[in-house]
């Protein structure tokens, strides 16, 4: 309360007339900031993105051979190798551990519909990198939105973030990085 008084009656000091002149705001070094219309941002489980059946096999492909009933060493499954985080923010309601002694509560038609709600998810984190960079070449990559979307399948959001911000390359527990994906899906 007190830091707010200070400042006030600075304020005020400031844009008191001077020698019977009313202040001209463009010139006394105050900025006053520009009125925005602030949008209600829409919400990423209300963004339906279309995600094609080839950016899908393409996927399946790399992350798994095509096997739905697949685990590989570092505990990620199915089809496109979703860890815990990846199930708990869809909210499937199981764990690794429970797929792993009943892999049919995972089927693949559940798996494929849980790729798209969490690549729309993605889609709309990444809306203004997707925006700023698509179709462009960065650090000697061609950027499409497949690729980006591909990269934030394999790093998270947060890892192309980096990529973009920082030129950072994350990789996941097998030695692929984004930069891999990036090339790999820029023409599905």
């Amino acid at each position: 309360m007190k830091y707010l008084c200070i400042t006030t009656i600075g304020l005020l000091i400031n844009l008191l007339p001077v020698n019977g002149f009313a202040p001209d705001y463009r010139y006394s070094g105050i900025v006053l900031p520009e009125t925005k219309r602030v949008e209600k941002v829409e919400k990423a489980k209300e963004y339906n993105y279309y995600v094609s059946d080839e950016y899908i096999k393409v996927l399946a492909h790399h992350e798994s051979r095509n096997v739905a009933d697949t685990i590989n060493k570092f505990g990620y499954i199915g089809l496109f190798q979703f860890g815990q985080s990846a199930i708990d923010h869809l909210k499937l309601g199981f764990t690794i551990a429970e797929f792993k002694k009943n892999p049919d509560i995972f089927p693949r038609s559940q798996q494929v519909a849980s790729l798209i709600q969490y690549t729309n998810y993605h889609r709309w984190v990444l809306r203004k990198y997707i925006a700023k960079y698509e179709n462009t070449y960065y650090k000697g990559v061609y950027i499409t939105e497949h690729g980006i979307l591909a990269a934030a399948h394999l790093s998270g959001a947060g890892g192309v973030k980096r990529f973009f911000n920082d030129g950072y390359v994350s990789k996941d527990n097998n030695g692929t990085t984004i930069v891999k994906y990036l090339e790999l899906f820029k023409n599905v």
